[in-house]
Protein backbone atom coordinates (compact mmCIF):
# COMPACT_ATOMS: atom_id res chain seq x y z
CA UNK A 1 0.00 0.00 0.00
CA UNK A 2 1.01 3.57 -0.89
CA UNK A 3 1.68 6.04 1.87
CA UNK A 4 3.32 8.70 3.12
CA UNK A 5 6.92 8.35 5.89
CA UNK A 6 6.34 11.52 8.03
CA UNK A 7 9.09 11.93 11.10
CA UNK A 8 7.80 14.30 14.19
CA UNK A 9 10.20 14.82 16.87
CA UNK A 10 12.34 12.44 15.76
CA UNK A 11 9.78 9.24 15.87
CA UNK A 12 9.02 8.24 12.16
CA UNK A 13 5.02 7.61 11.33
CA UNK A 14 3.98 5.79 8.05
CA UNK A 15 0.51 7.62 7.06
CA UNK A 16 -1.67 6.22 4.57
CA UNK A 17 -2.84 8.33 2.31
CA UNK A 18 -6.42 7.80 2.47
CA UNK A 19 -5.80 9.19 6.62
CA UNK A 20 -4.13 12.69 4.72
CA UNK A 21 -6.81 13.06 1.89
CA UNK A 22 -9.26 12.81 4.59
CA UNK A 23 -7.80 15.56 6.78
CA UNK A 24 -6.96 17.67 3.81
CA UNK A 25 -11.33 17.26 2.76
CA UNK A 26 -11.96 18.32 6.47
CA UNK A 27 -9.89 21.33 5.77
CA UNK A 28 -11.20 22.20 2.76
CA UNK A 29 -14.88 21.33 4.41
CA UNK A 30 -14.17 23.99 7.11
CA UNK A 31 -12.52 25.96 4.80
CA UNK A 32 -15.82 26.02 2.68
CA UNK A 33 -18.14 26.50 6.17
CA UNK A 34 -16.31 29.88 6.77
CA UNK A 35 -16.56 31.33 3.16
CA UNK A 36 -20.27 30.30 3.46
CA UNK A 37 -20.99 32.00 6.65
CA UNK A 38 -19.06 35.20 5.75
CA UNK A 39 -20.93 35.38 2.59
CA UNK A 40 -24.18 35.05 4.41
CA UNK A 41 -22.90 37.53 7.32
CA UNK A 42 -22.51 39.81 3.93
CA UNK A 43 -25.82 39.29 2.24
CA UNK A 44 -27.62 39.71 5.70
CA UNK A 45 -25.40 43.38 6.06
CA UNK A 46 -26.34 44.17 2.40
CA UNK A 47 -29.83 43.46 2.90
CA UNK A 48 -30.28 45.47 6.01
CA UNK A 49 -28.86 48.47 4.01
CA UNK A 50 -30.95 47.93 1.14
CA UNK A 51 -33.84 47.98 3.76
CA UNK A 52 -33.22 50.89 5.29
CA UNK A 53 -32.43 52.61 1.84
CA UNK A 54 -35.87 51.58 0.70
CA UNK A 55 -37.51 52.62 4.14
CA UNK A 56 -36.00 56.00 3.89
CA UNK A 57 -36.96 57.15 -0.15
CA UNK A 58 -40.53 55.78 0.99
CA UNK A 59 -40.82 58.09 3.94
CA UNK A 60 -39.50 60.91 1.82
CA UNK A 61 -41.45 60.41 -1.21
CA UNK A 62 -44.63 59.76 1.64
CA UNK A 63 -43.68 63.33 2.74
CA UNK A 64 -42.75 65.25 -0.12
CA UNK A 65 -44.53 64.08 -3.03
CA UNK A 66 -47.85 65.81 -1.45
CA UNK A 67 -46.26 68.60 -1.09
CA UNK A 68 -44.94 68.98 -4.41
CA UNK A 69 -48.31 67.79 -6.09
CA UNK A 70 -50.12 70.53 -4.03
CA UNK A 71 -47.42 73.56 -5.03
CA UNK A 72 -47.81 72.15 -8.72
CA UNK A 73 -51.59 72.56 -8.58
CA UNK A 74 -51.72 75.86 -6.52
CA UNK A 75 -48.98 77.27 -9.40
CA UNK A 76 -51.47 76.00 -12.11
CA UNK A 77 -54.28 77.82 -10.54
CA UNK A 78 -56.59 74.63 -9.97
CA UNK A 79 -56.18 74.43 -6.45
CA UNK A 80 -55.94 76.95 -3.17
CA UNK A 81 -53.13 75.42 -1.73
CA UNK A 82 -52.94 77.87 1.27
CA UNK A 83 -54.82 76.42 4.10
CA UNK A 84 -52.91 72.73 3.32
CA UNK A 85 -49.11 74.60 3.16
CA UNK A 86 -49.17 75.47 7.25
CA UNK A 87 -50.49 71.29 7.70
CA UNK A 88 -47.20 70.73 5.55
CA UNK A 89 -44.81 73.29 7.19
CA UNK A 90 -45.94 71.93 10.87
CA UNK A 91 -47.26 68.59 10.50
CA UNK A 92 -45.91 66.43 7.55
CA UNK A 93 -42.43 67.82 6.86
CA UNK A 94 -41.32 67.48 10.33
CA UNK A 95 -42.44 64.38 10.63
CA UNK A 96 -40.12 63.23 8.08
CA UNK A 97 -37.35 64.82 9.90
CA UNK A 98 -38.30 62.52 12.59
CA UNK A 99 -39.03 59.71 10.97
CA UNK A 100 -35.47 59.37 8.85
CA UNK A 101 -33.16 59.35 12.18
CA UNK A 102 -34.98 56.69 13.62
CA UNK A 103 -34.62 54.65 10.40
CA UNK A 104 -30.99 55.09 10.45
CA UNK A 105 -30.40 54.04 14.18
CA UNK A 106 -30.12 50.23 14.25
CA UNK A 107 -31.09 49.89 17.92
CA UNK A 108 -34.66 50.26 16.82
CA UNK A 109 -34.62 47.23 14.39
CA UNK A 110 -33.06 45.11 16.63
CA UNK A 111 -36.17 46.10 19.42
CA UNK A 112 -38.45 45.25 16.90
CA UNK A 113 -36.94 41.69 15.52
CA UNK A 114 -36.26 40.65 19.21
CA UNK A 115 -39.93 41.86 20.27
CA UNK A 116 -41.25 39.87 17.36
CA UNK A 117 -39.33 36.44 18.28
CA UNK A 118 -40.51 36.75 21.68
CA UNK A 119 -44.08 37.36 20.58
CA UNK A 120 -43.65 33.92 18.34
CA UNK A 121 -41.99 32.30 21.17
CA UNK A 122 -44.89 33.29 23.43
CA UNK A 123 -47.82 32.21 20.57
CA UNK A 124 -45.53 28.96 20.05
CA UNK A 125 -45.97 28.14 23.55
CA UNK A 126 -49.49 28.94 23.95
CA UNK A 127 -50.22 26.97 20.77
CA UNK A 128 -48.58 24.32 22.55
CA UNK A 129 -50.81 21.40 24.21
Amino acid sequence: SSGINAEYGGIKEKRSSGALANRQQGNQNNNNNNANIIRRRRRTRNNRLHRKIFLIILSDFCCWVPFTFLCILHSAGLVDGTPWYSLFSVLILPLNSIINPIIYDDRLERTLCSGRKRALRYMVRVNEP
